[in-house]
């Protein structure tokens, strides 16, 4: 079976794109608690230590270990972590090459997981999870390949990943462990991308949008067809019959970003300008 590799381009999983927020920077995409004075600078933009390109992710826990990096966002007041883009493939695998090193018997972690809204319940469905626990030290690049255990034969709509330095179980980190992360990658089969294209009867257009959106669905328009739209946390926003097979959505009140918008059992993602 072929494969297909997808790579940084989407979601900065080369760590190549950095924000900068003048008193600190975050990668593009992911979320820290960099923005924390007291917490300190604990997610650094490694411009020596690197595998690929020109940086690298280092995570290096300070006096008060928080050295985490979120695909998605952080809310630093609530201190809640907020995983989740849109996504919606079904890869095999997640690759890295990752350098390791831990203090007081301390243990790093990488954490990834597929998931779905389920319309119904209301709640994320957990389409498939991935992840590694690191119990010694690493300090040459080293490839990591870990497989996505499935549960479901859905479509997931959202990945998250979660990078952390530390992740003793007793939940007190320990200053000094570091992780470093670049070249990240996700496997897909060919034919799991190609049978996907094919099926996928929901387009949008423009892509990114800045004030409208024109949906065009195969599904039979009904009262009972619904166009919804939810953001990166799942939470819906915004829906509507889809009583016509093109139908025109005004977005001019969403703020900039991603989301992910459905049509029946069929959902894609849109970029909102």
């Amino acid at each position: 079976m072929l494969f297909t590799t997808l790579q940084a381009q989407d979601y900065n999983f080369g760590f190549e794109s950095w924000i900068d927020h003048g008193t600190y920077e975050e990668p593009e995409f992911w979320g820290t608690f960099n923005p924390v004075q007291f917490i300190g600078i604990q997610v650094i933009k490694d411009t020596v230590d690197v595998y690929q390109g020109n940086y690298s992710l280092k995570l290096s826990a300070g006096p008060i270990p928080a050295a985490v990096a979120v695909l998605g966002s952080i809310n630093v007041n609530s201190a809640l972590i907020e995983p989740g883009r849109p996504y919606s493939e079904r890869p095999t695998k997640l690759k890295c090459y990752y350098k390791v090193v831990l203090v007081n018997n301390d243990s790093a972690a990488i954490a990834a997981f597929l998931t779905k809204y389920n319309t119904v319940t209301q709640q994320r469905d957990t389409i498939a999870v991935a992840g590694k626990l690191f119990y010694s030290d690493v300090t040459s690049w080293t490839l990591l390949d870990i497989d996505f255990d499935y549960n479901s034969t859905e479509i997931p709509d959202t990945l998250g990943i979660i990078l952390s330095s530390t992740a003793n179980p007793d939940g007190l980190g320990n200053e000094g462990c570091e992780l470093y992360i670049d070249a990240m990658e996700l496997v897909v089969p060919s034919s799991d991308v190609e049978e996907q294209a094919a099926n996928n009867t929901i387009k949008i257009f423009p892509n990114p949008a800045i004030n409208e959106l024109i949906i065009e669905t195969k599904e039979l328009p009904s009262a009972d067809l619904y166009i919804t739209i939810y953001n990166v946390l799942g939470e819906k926003i915004y829906s509507q019959p889809m009583i016509q097979s093109c139908t025109t959505v005004s977005i001019s009140n969403l703020k900039s970003g991603a989301y992910v918008i459905s049509a029946g059992d069929i959902s894609t993602q849109f970029i909102k300008d």
